[in-house]
């Protein structure tokens, strides 16, 4: 537990000391980092650092847990924490996962906000796996929103054989729930130019069609503990989720906080 009395100022200090003295390596942070001034701390050893300007005695690594609760205390004095360029495909869903309400609920929108690299370092984590290496043509895209946060974020691999965007053609995607309880892997078609040529309703149908077209030529989606179907739900606001339900191919769910993650290598 984070002894009460520690403010700005105690970190503040524990950073000048850690730039005069350096991290013991059995402090360093293996997921998160503590940036000021384009430098990189580890955020639980300048925790207890801040302690010990604070009370007088350094706080013991034993006595208080890393990850969300050092993270959150320190946001919450206004430092930036962000995930380490090497964390994990897992860490990097999981983060998104845990902050992104709270990115949305805070009026805060763009590159300025601590959540944005977190969608960044994962396009470069995705980027640099043997699965997404081994198609030339593959190309990631992200997107959190234009002018303020998605209500379903989205993370798509582009194969420009098939679509360069995702308003049309089939591609995988990341689909994070409206409620972040979780992030489903999906192979989806582009909703928006069937629905500029043909209407809301006929659209709909077209990509049920071709849904069904494309599971039959695919059976070893199934095999592969997809689930071949249009039940997939983002518990998405009415509209929306239908979207989504209509033009889903396969999908499969990740639940926050159960260790899940897409098998990438």
């Amino acid at each position: 537990m984070i002894p009460r009395g520690i403010d700005r100022q105690h970190v503040e200090a524990a950073i000048q000391e850690i730039d005069r003295g350096g991290t013991p390596t059995e402090r360093e942070s293996t997921k998160f980092d503590l940036i000021r001034g384009g430098k990189q701390y580890p955020p639980k050893y300048t925790l207890s650092l801040a302690a010990k300007f604070a009370t007088g005695t350094e706080l013991d690594p034993s006595q208080f847990s890393g990850g969300s609760e050092t993270n959150d205390f320190l946001k919450s004095l206004g430092f930036e924490i962000a995930p380490r360029e090497g964390s994990s495909l897992g860490e990097l869903l999981e983060k998104i996962l845990q902050d992104y309400p709270a990115a949305r609920a805070s009026g805060k929108f763009g590159k300025e906000h601590e959540l944005w690299p977190v969608f960044a370092n994962l396009e470069k984590a995705l980027s640099e796996t043997k699965s997404v290496r081994a198609f030339p043509t593959l190309r990631i895209k992200w997107s959190v929103g234009q002018g303020n946060w998605a209500k379903v974020p989205w993370v798509a691999f582009l194969d420009t054989r098939e679509t360069s965007t995702t308003q049309r053609g089939v591609y995988c995607v990341f689909l994070f729930k409206q409620d972040s309880t979780g992030v489903y892997l999906t192979l989806i078609q582009g909703v928006t130019e069937p629905h500029e040529k043909m209407g809301a309703e006929k659209a709909r149908e077209f990509l049920r069609s071709s849904a069904d077209e494309i599971r039959i030529k695919h059976p070893d989606l199934s095999q592969r503990g997809f689930l071949v179907d249009g039940s997939i739900d983002l518990r998405a606001d009415p509209g929306l989720g239908s979207e989504y339900e209509a033009s889903t191919i396969a999908h499969k769910l990740y639940e926050k906080e159960h260790g899940g993650c897409p098998g990438f290598s």
